[in-house]
């Protein structure tokens, strides 16, 4: 035991203590594949500001509380759970690696905050007129429309109303313009 304590073990020689800064910069050399990389760089300066000269060791829970209710002064719950995914991140490498002097995650009681559902879609009843023919609507990921049926179905799922096909549309469209008093030859240009 007396070794242990003064540090004759060489299992406690070869581990570092680095400090956070440190860590985190060489944390942001290894992510730099990730699609995220840019809000990473974001959310470790943050991190850095108030754990930069802490060594990683000595990052803790209650420290961890302070820098969260910090940051929800200035911003929203969602910046601030990106910034804890962060350091979870950055902490649990630490962790599982043979290499640093930190043997137990220190945020393990700590949760995220709920954050409120994003909006779907683009409410443009509240644009100006001359911006709603500026709005090009793809697929996933930005990649071109593949189908105009999946979301067509998803719609009639989320509306509560029986799925129907696409092209019976044209029929009642048709068929509304010619009650509301358009005369046959204006109904034929619709489908052309």
């Amino acid at each position: 035991m007396q070794d242990l304590i003064h540090g004759r073990f060489e299992i406690l020689k070869n581990k570092q203590n680095p400090k956070f800064a440190k860590y985190a910069v060489e944390y942001l050399k290894s992510v730099t594949w990730k699609k995220n990389y840019n809000r990473t760089i974001t959310s470790v300066n943050h991190l850095v500001k108030y754990f930069g000269e802490k060594k990683l060791s000595e990052v803790n829970s209650q420290d961890f509380i302070n820098c969260r209710t910090m940051r929800l002064q200035t911003v929203g719950p969602a910046p601030v759970n990106r910034e804890n995914t962060c350091l979870f991140r950055i902490l649990n490498i630490a962790v599982n690696s043979d290499e640093y002097l930190i043997d137990n995650y220190p945020l393990k009681s700590i949760h995220q905050f709920k954050e409120s559902p994003a909006e779907k879609g683009i409410d443009l009843d509240n644009h100006p007129e001359k911006d709603r023919n500026q709005h090009i609507f793809t697929g996933m990921r930005n990649q071109p429309l593949k189908s105009i049926c999946n979301p067509l179905d998803r719609t009639f799922k989320d509306a509560g109303i029986e799925a129907r096909p696409f092209h019976t549309f044209r029929h009642l469209g048709t068929k509304s313009i010619f009650e509301a008093g358009n005369y046959p030859a204006a109904i034929q240009k619709v489908g052309r």
